[in-house]
């Protein structure tokens, strides 16, 4: 009825998607999109059911991603999603979001006996958790893999002026400060204007932003 939507994600009647999710963290993103919806008040998918092991139904979300909205912007128009961006007050919300009590640390996902995840930059489809950040530190070494994609800006979705819902928690976890901009660099770290947005949104890890794309481009 609707032909194909995303290569992972599928539009089915009533307001419905389908996403075919990774089996080692389907349940993984179900629980951190619960999470989120009782800390905050960020609007997201609601989570349905959870099938075969491999997909999550869930409700959709009107407007369109942020990343083909992004490209057809001017510098002022640019400019005004940086701004928004930056006193977003999801940002401020998912920030505020407690972790697990007796979590200590942990790098794990959203609940602390849950694994990592990472589509881009870590080559397993699921990994830790980690006890420490020494120990998430000591694992990376030969288990980065970058594949290109276009994740994190199709992860927000856009009415024309504002940022309005976020939909994608596939890698929702606790990871360290310089971890989320990273990430969300990564996705287009040669793309200037998308760079400079991101270090807007999560200053001061320039230092580690450099790294990374030292090392994004020694791999590629």
């Amino acid at each position: 009825m609707y032909g194909p939507t995303d290569f992972s994600v599928q539009r089915l009647p009533g307001n419905l998607f389908l996403e075919r999710s990774i089996a080692a963290i389907q349940e993984v993103e179900a629980i951190a999109m619960r999470i989120v919806a009782a800390h905050t008040t960020i609007p997201i998918p609601k989570v349905i059911d959870l099938l075969d092991n491999e997909y999550i139904l869930m409700t959709g979300l009107p407007y369109d991603t942020l990343g083909p909205a992004f490209y057809r912007m001017d510098e002022r128009q640019v400019e005004h999603e940086r701004k928004s961006l930056q006193r977003t007050w999801m940002m401020q919300q998912l920030q505020s979001i407690p972790q697990h009590p007796g979590a200590n640390g942990v790098i794990c996902g959203p609940l602390p006996t849950m694994p990592c995840c990472d589509i881009n930059q870590v080559e397993e489809d699921a990994f830790g958790p980690f006890p420490d950040l020494a120990s998430f530190h000591e694992f990376l070494p030969g288990h980065g893999q970058p594949k290109e994609s276009t994740e994190e800006r199709e992860k927000m979705l856009h009415n024309g002026h504002e940022i309005t819902w976020i939909i994608d928690w596939t890698c929702a976890g606790w990871y360290p400060a310089y971890w989320e901009l990273g990430k969300a660099v990564y996705v287009h770290w040669n793309y200037q204007e998308w760079r400079e947005t991101c270090r807007a949104i999560w200053p001061g890890y320039d230092e580690e932003l450099d790294v990374k794309i030292g090392l994004w481009m020694d791999r590629n």
